[in-house]
């Protein structure tokens, strides 16, 4: 089945998307952090 394939594959990027989120929003946290400092 493609179709499942393809489902597997936006899980991962969904995934991959959330990561990418969280970390950049934990860099913003940081740099408000140092520039209150």
């Amino acid at each position: 089945m493609v179709l499942h394939d393809r489902i597997g594959r936006l899980e991962m990027l969904n995934a991959l998307i959330q990561k990418i989120k969280n970390l950049h929003d934990r860099i913003g946290r940081l740099e408000m952090a140092l520039h209150q400092s």
